[in-house]
């Protein structure tokens, strides 16, 4: 079921998390060029916990890992830097949170926007968490969100796009927003020196996705006019596609 958006901003609830939950872990972030190390030791500070991501969006860990990636990438666009990530355990479950500096700006889930124009985070952290909230204090605001306890495992590869020869785009590893300018510029045509849309994606060896394809697909679709065919696509990239609002855009393909 696709996410439900309404068609204005909407208040993200203003609430201290639940009490009682120990902190295991913490990072600091000053740029999305750092998103794949957030991931890749929040996957092994869960996997230490006994529970480890892996390409399914059944398991706590890899929602917990694709809600910190997404909530950071908020944070690091919108917020004042540093981005603070906190990883806490009680018995039961997980509280993730993501704080940065900029207190004047209140989290809110984003209404509709033109498409490409992102804003959605904060609703996948609503679908995939139990619960999700924020505050703030005199220097920082946090959003965080609660998860299940759930254990599973695997690793991670850095992120790459290119084009082939045949216009095909294709994207291998952790694809973030550090890749964004890159693919912004693919969606524009904008491959050595000359026009050439994107209309086939290549995703089969994409081990990490967050929303920044979702924009990708949207932007290569308006630029082209054309259904966007991407082939082997993972099981994260599926859902994604459904519950942001971009299905009728794509045609999803299992072999070339």
């Amino acid at each position: 079921m696709p996410i439900d958006v309404t068609e204005t901003d909407d208040d993200l609830p203003m609430a201290r998390p639940p009490a009682g939950y120990t902190l295991l872990d913490e990072w600091t972030l000053g740029s999305a060029d750092e998103l794949a190390s957030l991931r890749s030791d929040l996957g092994r500070r869960l996997e230490a916990e006994g529970a480890s991501p892996t390409e399914s969006l059944d398991d706590t860990p890899s929602k917990i890992v694709l809600i910190a990636s997404e909530l950071a990438t908020n944070a690091l666009h919108h917020g004042l830097p540093p981005t603070l990530v906190r990883l806490h355990r009680r018995a039961g479950s997980y509280l993730l949170e993501v704080a940065d500096h900029d207190v004047a700006v209140t989290p809110v889930f984003a209404g509709r926007r033109v498409l490409g124009a992102g804003g959605l985070g904060l609703h996948l952290a609503r679908e995939l968490s139990l619960d999700v909230g924020w505050f703030a204090d005199a220097s920082s605001k946090t959003v965080w969100a609660v998860f299940d306890e759930a254990p599973d495992a695997a690793m991670r590869q850095a992120g790459s796009v290119s084009v082939r020869d045949d216009g095909v785009v294709v994207l291998v590893g952790e694809i973030d927003a550090a890749l964004s300018e890159r693919l912004e510029d693919v969606a524009h045509g904008a491959e050595d020196g000359h026009l050439r849309p994107a209309l086939t994606i290549d995703a089969s060896d994409v081990t990490f996705v967050d929303s920044t394809v979702v924009r990708f697909i949207a932007l290569t679709y308006r630029s082209s006019g054309e259904r966007v065919r991407i082939v082997g696509a993972p099981e994260r990239l599926r859902f994604l596609v459904e519950v942001m609002g971009v299905r009728d855009l794509v045609d999803l393909v299992d072999q070339p």
